[in-house]
């Protein structure tokens, strides 16, 4: 099963009040965390993302985990990194989200994530649009490990 939210799902339903994920700022139980992936998923629909888009998260929270969730329910490909460095040429990304804007990328397409975004996401309706990956072939994330020279 490559549809991540279904295990948030099954969760939800047993115990729907336990703890799922925290970090220091934020706590959300598992009713919580499905709640927020599917006003997440309205939320980056609304911004244009789609199934087959290519989106690099660049968050140092709880965020990274939620969004992945959210864009493999979408269908769309991620990319995790922990610098702001411009990226292989063999990628290129269709969004970037990130706590602030990379000089290398496009600033239509960079959402900033902060405190505000976590509220207008919070005001979304819930999608019920989440289908996930349907091809097994699709790379669902891409790691990029940054060497030093």
């Amino acid at each position: 099963m490559r549809n991540a939210l279904r295990y948030v799902q099954f969760w939800a339903k047993i115990s729907s009040s336990q703890l799922a994920v925290a970090d220091e700022r934020y706590s959300f139980t598992y009713r919580e965390l499905e709640t927020l992936v599917r006003q997440s998923a309205s939320f980056f629909k609304e911004s244009g993302i789609k199934s087959g888009d290519l989106v690099v998260l660049n968050l140092n929270s709880v965020f990274n985990f939620i969004f992945s969730l959210t864009f493999n329910a979408m269908g769309v490909k991620t990319v995790v990194r922990s610098t702001q460095n411009a990226l292989p040429a063999a990628l290129d990304p269709d969004f970037f989200l990130s706590s602030t804007q990379p000089l290398w990328f496009s600033k239509e397409r960079t959402i900033l994530f902060d405190d505000g975004l976590v509220k207008k996401i919070s005001k979304s309706k819930e999608s019920d649009f989440l289908k996930g990956f349907r091809d097994e072939s699709i790379p669902i994330m891409v790691w990029c490990i940054v060497t030093g020279k």
